[in-house]
Parts: structure tokens; sequence; C-alpha cells
């Protein structure tokens, strides 16, 4: 299944599998960033979810983890790993076309390609460490 396929498949609130495990939407955040690109922010309820950038076609599947993490630094230390910073950006979340908060984030990567991301919102004052890995088109099934 490609991107597309996966993101309209969300979009109806239909199930997919994701690397191996069946992903029910739960709820579907549009975050508009600075750069003008459109990524939604998918939650299955739970504490993992996924980032899907369609113009770059990319998907990182998450999960929330409660350890604070230094995310103001080059480098990021998490589970015994050094992460490299690699990118930072800011943008608003919408839902339904209505603002919800705006958001600001650094992401960084370790040798093996995970990510980890420390998202800061705005207006509701959360800071939220996430980690996960970037999921191939092969990892995308329909449930």
């Amino acid at each position: 299944m490609n991107i597309e396929e996966a993101l309209e498949k969300i979009l109806n609130e239909e199930p997919i599998i994701v690397a191996g495990t069946t992903f029910e939407t739960r709820q579907i955040d549009e975050v508009s960033l600075e750069t003008g690109e459109k990524v939604f922010w998918i939650k299955d309820g739970g504490d993992m979810w996924l980032s899907l950038d369609q113009d770059a076609e990319e998907i990182i599947l998450f999960t929330d983890i409660e350890e604070e993490i230094d995310g103001e630094s080059d480098v990021a230390v998490y589970g015994g790993d050094d992460y490299e910073f690699s990118y930072e950006t800011a943008g608003k979340i919408k839902d339904d076309g209505e603002e919800l908060d705006k958001i600001s984030y650094r992401e960084f990567e370790n040798n093996e390609g995970t990510v980890l991301r420390v998202t800061e919102y705005i207006v509701g004052g959360e800071v939220v460490a996430s980690v996960g890995h970037k999921i191939s088109e092969d990892e995308l099934q329909e449930a």
C-alpha cells in the first residue's frame, strides 16, 4: 500500500496495518507547518501515533515516552543512545479547520535511524517526547 492509499483509508477512519500492528484511527490532527507543508498526526487512542507527510512521502510511527528529554541541545540522550539533532520546525494544529494549538518541535536521530521528537504545545504548555521509526510502503497493508 502506498502513502496516498494509506492516507485515504486513515481519513475515512478505516483501520490499516502498520509494521505488523493494526492501527485504528481515533484522532486526526492537521498540522500546518511554517514551511507551508501540511502534515497529519494520526492517533490511535493509546500512546502510538503516526506522523504522515504526504508531500515528503514519509510516515513515522511514534510512541510517546514518559522520560523528559532535553530538546534544546544538539544531542539528546534516550535509552542509553545519543541522538543527533536533525530537524526543527513550528506550526499550528488544526482539527476540522479549527486551530487547536501552536506547536514547535525538534527531531533527533540515532545511528540506526530511530527518530526522537520533542514537541512543545505552546497554548497547552505541555512538552511531549516521542520515539519512532520511519515506515516504508512495504510496512503498510490493508486491515
